[in-house]
């Protein structure tokens, strides 16, 4: 009763609720129409449509570097338990990067990392044409637990329900060996399509969040990242910020655009406050096109 009660008041969140409904229910209709519909229909089934394969790239089916993240085979009673095993780790994973960071951080941490392995996997699938077929949101979650490891970084989980274990070096002893595995295989779509998620999940966590990651090694390429991130785009729009009344706004991006004038006070203005070093290279582009520009109507 008090879990019941517990549950009520505190509702699971939409989008965790909406990705562990996709998953399941793609993954259980898919294993359905395997088995209950006839041949004649079996072009209709959602595996050949939604889950990524060699004739899937070459026939243009975009759609295909994102959907096949939420069908999961279940046509075994070990998939079946893969499964559950699959949604326990993004709900409890995902609950945990929802109480920090919000529903559109989670959303974002997991569809862009489905979309960085589709693309990886398509990309192998084009060029080395294989039967392989890429299916599940494994590398999506690779992604979510890479970014959770940044939040969490003093993290334990227990191996084998005995032993306890940094959460960050369990992950990566867990995926290096698969990555290991796959190379071992040659299965090439599987392994470059883990990789490109556990790399999308540290590179969100990094310029988007702002963190440095637990692993000391990388410290120094990290803030070599974060003078790049800072030098070319966070000064992007600096400009701007000196504009006392911008009128004009760009539609699609929904910033201020100055005029040619305005824009030039504001960088003289800049240049006397942080330097001449503090112009990012979009500010230099424009600066250099207005003075091409009035070279030409004098």
């Amino acid at each position: 009763m008090y879990y019941s009660n517990r549950f009520a008041r505190f509702p699971m969140p939409a989008i965790l609720k909406f990705l562990l409904v996709a998953i399941a229910g793609t993954s259980l209709l898919t294993s359905i129409w395997t088995f209950v519909a006839p041949r004649g229909l079996q072009f209709l089934n959602p595996a050949m449509w939604f889950t990524l394969s060699h004739h899937g790239v070459v026939s243009g089916f975009l759609w295909q570097i994102l959907t096949y993240s939420f069908i999961e085979p279940v046509m075994s009673v070990g998939q079946i338990l893969h499964l559950f095993f699959t949604l326990y780790l993004m709900y409890s994973i995902g609950l945990s990067i929802l109480n920090v960071k919000g529903q559109r951080q989670l959303a974002r941490v997991f569809l862009g990392g489905a979309l960085a392995a589709g693309i990886a996997g398509a990309a192998v699938l084009y060029f080395f044409p294989s039967p392989a077929v890429l299916m599940g949101p494994m590398p999506a979650i690779y992604a979510v637990i890479m970014a959770w490891i940044f939040l969490f970084p003093e993290a334990e989980l227990y191996l084998f329900m005995t032993f306890p274990m940094k959460a960050r070096w369990l992950f990566l002893g867990i995926a290096g060996v698969g990555l290991f595995s796959d190379l071992a295989e040659q299965n090439f779509v599987r392994f470059f399509a883990y990789f490109s998620g556990i790399a999308f999940g540290y590179l969100y966590a990094l310029f988007s969040w702002e963190l440095h990651s637990p692993f000391f090694a990388l410290r120094t390429f990290e803030n070599t990242l974060f003078s790049l991130k800072k030098r070319v785009f966070r000064q992007n729009i600096s400009v701007d910020r000196f504009s006392k009344d911008p009128k004009i706004f760009d539609f699609k991006t929904g910033q201020a655009v100055l005029k040619d004038d305005e824009f030039l006070d504001a960088c003289l203005e800049k240049i006397s406050r942080l330097g001449k070093n503090s112009l990012s290279l979009w500010e230099r582009l424009r600066l250099w096109k207005i003075h091409r520009k009035r070279r030409k109507q004098a």
